[in-house]
Order: structure tokens, then sequence, then C-alpha cells
């Protein structure tokens, strides 16, 4: 059996990871353009509503429009293929630095004879955070820091270039406390002359934090996204080879070594006659093609039925029903697997003969009995393995067909089991001969077939 350390490191090189991630980028865009604009909407509707239209709206107008057109250039730039990877940033820098002066600078068609740091001072810095966290919605994790970095810069720069006017005075709250009267100290908070610079150091703080723990949700997200993604793959891998129940065993096993247990199950051979001969008059390329082909098929049909692929060998499928818990039903279910198969088989032969192809005859061998369960191998390679009297004895009934000139071959023992079980109505045991006992070669005791 190939081993479930090697299923799982088949996805560890997936190509299309970065792909998936791209895509979910440029979705994340189209959330940013969408919630951007729903706000610039929202405030062009608020002021036109509010205010008068005159020259102070027409310029507020005009800066949320440029905001606009910005979303817009930044969302086609972001889902082009053909732009270049630092494009996006740049428009993105753009947006926020425009953002920034904005929030500081008055509304050059209202006359407001106040110094530059009462408008650093009344300046809603809030807007610079809004836009860093909706940077989060791209999943890109090198995007938010960026965002984070020019808001940050931005804003030093319009706090520099303040403090650098003679007419500005900074403050910092430790003045307050030294000792002046109470009404000095209000004099001064209401200077609008006055930087508070702890309260511009907050601000970059706040931004810088801000920054840092919406990047680092957006690393985790996409981290947890890949693992995700990762182990989706590594079940798709194990349901190649497994049935749905069996996948869920082996994806919560904790220690691949643990204790072996015994049960009863089901285990069924399907073998193509003829397949030595077939292979030496026909080119390797056809053989293998006729291989997949009947693999899928058989796999198919067992996945169909709930049972497990426990082994390729060769032009040979073992499947096991009942693995890995008990269902009450395994002999019954394995039984109709079987016929199942045998009418897989005229569907595909039909096909076959319509293209001039020889037909394929597969016979089954199928018994139910005691096995033992559990993972052999070690670290690097491991196997799930069905082990005792029961797989050899259903591999030999599968080689008794051609003797016996049956498709199918079952033990005594699926007969009576298959009685016992709940939703048997009798169809599965149609058309089956009762052969006796049958000596089976390397076995001491016969089997009743």
């Amino acid at each position: 059996m190939r081993s479930i350390q090697t299923l799982f490191m088949d996805t560890l090189a997936n190509p299309r990871r970065s792909d998936l991630f791209a895509a979910a980028e440029q979705a994340g865009w189209r959330l940013v353009f969408l919630a951007r604009s729903f706000a610039i909407g929202a405030a062009a509707l608020f002021y036109g509503l509010t205010q008068a239209w005159r020259p102070p709206l027409y310029y507020i107008m005009g800066v949320l429009s440029l905001l606009f057109v910005l979303g817009v250039i930044e969302l086609r730039v972001a889902r082009s293929e053909r732009s270049p990877w630092w494009l996006k940033y740049l428009v993105a820098a753009t947006t926020i630095v425009l953002l920034a002066w904005v929030i500081f600078q008055p509304n050059p068609f209202r006359d407001f004879p106040h110094p530059a740091a009462y408008y650093l001072r009344e300046a809603e810095f809030e807007y610079l955070l809004v836009a860093i966290s909706l940077a989060a919605l791209t999943l890109s994790p090198s995007l938010v820091p960026w965002c984070g970095t020019v808001a940050i810069a931005s804003w030093c720069a319009i706090t520099v270039g303040v403090l650098s006017r003679p007419e500005t005075l900074s403050l910092l709250n430790s003045d307050l406390g030294a000792g002046l009267p109470r009404d000095q100290q209000l004099a001064i908070m209401l200077d609008p002359r006055v930087v508070d610079i702890t309260r511009e150091v907050e601000h970059v703080a706040v931004a810088a934090v801000l920054a840092a723990i919406v990047a680092a949700a957006v690393w985790r997200s996409r981290r947890l996204a890949r693992d995700y993604a990762q182990a989706e793959r590594d079940r798709s891998s194990l349901a190649r080879y497994f049935s749905p129940n069996m996948v869920d065993e082996l994806a919560h096993i904790e220690n691949p070594f643990g204790p072996v247990r015994r049960q009863e199950i089901s285990v069924l051979f399907v073998d193509i006659v003829g397949f030595t001969a077939y292979s030496e008059v026909h080119a390797p390329e056809q053989v293998i093609d006729l291989l997949r082909e009947f693999h899928r098929r058989m796999a198919d049909v067992v996945f169909a039925n709930g049972g497990t692929v426990d082994n390729y060998i060769g032009d040979c499928l073992m499947a096991t029903f009942g693995v890995p818990r008990a269902t009450g039903q395994e002999a019954a279910i394995a039984l109709h697997c079987a016929r199942d198969m045998l009418d897989s088989l005229r569907d595909w032969n039909q096909a076959r003969r319509a293209a001039g192809a020889e037909p394929i005859d597969a016979r089954i061998g199928l018994h139910f009995g005691p096995v033992v369960m559990g993972t052999i191998g070690s670290e690097q390679a491991l196997s799930f393995a069905v082990i005792g009297d029961t797989p050899n004895v259903a591999s030999r009934l599968q080689r008794l067909t051609r003797s016996l000139d049956a498709a199918i071959a079952i033990s005594q023992e699926v007969v009576e089991v298959a009685h016992l079980e709940p939703g048997i109505d009798g169809r599965e045991l149609l058309g089956f001969v009762d052969r006796g006992e049958q000596a089976i070669r390397g076995r001491e005791h016969t089997v009743h077939v």
C-alpha cells in the first residue's frame, strides 16, 4: 500500500497555492473598493443634504470624486496581470497621502483665519486609521504595513511642517503640570498656535500599533487558510485511495503506532483474466491506460458502496468493507459491490466493443472473517494494514473462479453473515450456486464456496 505520508507529501509543492492567494487578494481589492465607494457615497449624500451648493461644497465633492477615481485606478491596477507589482503600492500610497492632506488642509473656499496648528489639532486622524484597516481586506501581508508606514510618514511630515512655522508653539503634556495656574493652563490648551506634541506622538503610536495588529491578523489568516487548503488537498489525496470514512479515521490519528485491533470484515479481490497475455502483445502505454481505467472504475464502485481500496497489486484490486469501523452490513454491502463491479465491467465492455477493442474479463473473490488491523512501517513511511487469513482466502477465491467458470466466488461465511444483517432482501444472493467444499491452495482446510 502506498504510504500515508507519501500522500501528504505529494501536495506540499502545489503550484496552485500562489494562484489561489492571488485570486483571494484580487477579491479583497474589490471589497476595499466597494467599502470605500460606500463610504464616499455616504459622505457625498450627507454633505449634499446638509450644506448649500456653493464653492465650499464643490470642493468637498471634488475631493470625494478624486478619492473615488483613485479607488477605481487602484482596483484596475490590482486586478491587472500586466501591471508591475509596485504600481498598486504606489496608488495606495497616493490615496493615503491625499487623504492625510485633505484631513489636515482646511477648505480653501472658507475663510478661517486660523494658524496651521489649529487645523492640525482639529484634523480627524481616525480616517487614516480606517484606511489602514481597509487594507486588511486585501489579505496582503505586505500592503497593511505599507499603508501604515505611508500614513505615519504623511502625518509626521504634516506635523513637522506645522512645527516649523514661526507662529507655532509646541507643547508637551508635562508642561501643563509645571505649576501653572489653571486659567493659564486652559489658555495654553485653547491657543490655536499650540501643537500638542504628546497628542501627535500618540496618534503615530496608535497607527503603528494598529498596522502591526492588522498585519499580524492578515498573516495569521493567510497561514490558517494555507493550512486549511493543505489539509483539504491531503484529504483529497487520501480520498483517491480510501473511502470517506477511512479518510476521517486517518486524518484524526494522533499516534500512528497505536494499538492494533481485531475485527470481522469482508475482503474482496477483483482481477483481470489474461492480463499477462494482454501486456505481452500491447504497447506499454496501452497497458497502463487499461490498468488506470480498470482501477478507476473498480475503485469508484468500492467507494460508492462505502468500502475502502486497500491495495493495488498489478491488475488486481483489494477492497475491504468494515474498515476502519464496523457497520453491521459488511457482507451485504460487499455482495452489492461485487454485483456493481460486474455491471460496471459490462458497460465498459460495451464501450470497448463499440471502439473496436477486445472486452475485459475480470473475476471477483469475496470472503468474510476476522482480521488484525493497524498501522505498520516507520515514521517516514506508514501503511494501514489488514492482516490475517481472511484476505488470503478472498484472494484464493478470486483465483478459483477460473476453474469454477464463475464471475464471482464467495465463501459460505459471506452467505451466513449476509442473511443475519439488516436490509438484506435476498437479491444480492440471486444466481449463486453452492459448489460445496473446495480445496484452497496454501490452506490446510477447505472452504465452502
